[in-house]
């Protein structure tokens, strides 16, 4: 069931903190692979609102400054001050294009998900919105975070820019046509 209205969707970014030292606990030891493995089933639910995401991720670094984010929400700053007291131990996918953040980030802290997923997202911190960026302060945002592009969608195309945690099968298999 898709998550909004055609008419709720505009351009948008967010930034997706994730603690990789309890992603690994849990025994996943690619916690890349799991942070997407949990992220897109629920953005494949979106695939009839023909959205547009781009999507990057990597590491915190320690010298990433995170005082350079655009401003988000301040019932975000939370998971902002987490993001940064787990410096090295903190992954992030940003993503920027269509604006279902609010629900994605419900639906990740959600006891299920979709493909019998149990629990809340493992390692899910929160997500904190960049509120009034471009998609060019967006982009240099991610690059100057040391952050790679990993994947474009448009709609139910998916294309690999430097992604590599799932087949094409897999991804073909959450309803998304992976494009070469």
């Amino acid at each position: 069931m898709p998550i909004v209205r055609d008419e709720e969707l505009f351009d948008a970014g967010a930034l997706l903190w994730f603690n990789s030292k309890k992603i690994t606990e849990a025994n996943f030891w690619t916690y890349g692979q799991y942070a997407y493995g949990v992220l897109l089933p629920e953005l494949a639910q979106q695939v009839q609102q023909r959205p547009q995401w781009t999507l990057s991720d990597g590491d915190l670094l320690d010298g990433a400054n995170l005082r350079r984010l655009p401003a988000c929400r301040d019932e975000e700053m939370q998971f902002l001050r987490e993001a940064n007291r787990l410096r090295g131990s903190c992954y992030v996918i940003a993503i920027y294009g269509s604006n279902i953040y609010d629900e994605l980030d419900k639906q990740l802290r959600a006891p299920t998900g979709p493909f019998n997923r149990v629990g809340p997202a493992i390692g899910y911190i929160g997500k904190t919105t960049c509120l009034d960026t471009s998609w060019k302060q967006f982009a240099e945002l991610t690059r100057v975070m040391s952050l790679i592009p990993s994947l474009r969608i448009e709609g139910s195309k998916l294309k690999k820019l430097s992604f590599d945690y799932f087949d094409d099968d897999a991804l073909n298999s959450l309803g998304f046509h992976v494009e070469s």
